[in-house]
């Protein structure tokens, strides 16, 4: 999706579902609210759409949103560590390690208490250290604290240094129908519950080999040779059982034949 095709989307698509949102981010985004409009009426809804002034998010994150808006937070390496923000230039006052973790930790916290859908770009970040793995080690850090706060992970493709540098915003032009259109998909995608029942057949699934045919002793489910992917299986249904989930069993063999490889140990 172009520009051009964006605003063509926009004038034929006009009546939806109107939905009050704020799309929060450091950089200037300004660019993005047409594709994600456009995207977001290819949905069936109509966005009324604000975002915040260039290098505000901070400040924002301290304050709470009106109940009607709904957020989405676009997040960069440098939202969470101000020191790896590419326009501030190379820092020469580096804290300790753990201390800008610790750091990165304070402001993650606050994206978890607010109702809000997390994007994080994945964006290249400066060589703060003098050793590149003290970086990387960083930069994982960081991908941990996001994904614990269930963040979806955005290509780096879609950042651009130089006009991130330029003008302050922190997008690849030729991506931004791409990018809107990923974050709207992700973000009107209907959020499932956790699954309470899980529902398995047995033979050749649960175990290798056939009840009724090969009988107890022919069902084959340990750790080696054939049986050893069901063994993997089996024990992930154990473990969905041990945190909650009801296990249930359909098969077309008669209930003793079903039964007998259970009653005979040939499961977890």
């Amino acid at each position: 999706m172009n520009f051009i095709e964006a605003s063509q989307i926009l004038k034929k698509h006009k009546e939806g579902i109107n939905i009050k949102v704020q799309l929060s981010s450091s950089g200037n985004i300004d660019p993005l609210l047409l594709y994600v409009k456009a995207a977001a009426a290819l949905k069936g809804k109509i966005l009324d759409i604000s975002t915040l002034s260039f290098g505000t998010l901070g400040q924002s994150l301290l304050r709470p949103l009106p109940i009607e808006t709904e957020e989405i937070l676009l997040i960069t390496p440098w939202d969470i560590l101000p020191e790896l923000d590419w326009r501030s230039g190379m820092p020469t006052n580096l804290n300790d390690k753990e201390i800008l973790y610790d750091n990165a930790l304070t402001i993650v916290n606050r994206f978890s208490k607010r109702r809000c859908k997390l994007f994080y770009m994945q964006a290249p970040v400066p060589p703060i250290f003098v050793n590149p793995n003290d970086t990387l080690a960083l930069i994982n850090r960081l991908k941990l604290l996001m994904a614990e706060q269930g963040a979806v992970f955005l290509e780096s493709k879609y950042f651009s240094l130089s006009n991130y540098l330029a003008s302050g915003v922190p997008l690849a032009g030729a991506y931004m129908g791409d990018l809107a259109t990923e974050m709207v998909n992700s973000w009107l995608r209907p959020v499932l519950d956790s699954a309470k029942v899980l529902v398995t057949d047995l033979d050749n699934v649960l175990w290798s080999g056939l009840a009724a045919e090969d009988g107890p002793e022919g069902i084959n489910c340990r750790s080696e040779g054939k049986g050893f992917r069901h063994f993997i299986y089996q024990g992930l249904l154990a473990n969905l059982k041990k945190n909650g989930v009801l296990l249930t069993v359909v098969s077309r063999n008669d209930l003793e034949v079903a039964k007998a490889p259970i009653l005979a140990g040939k499961t977890l």
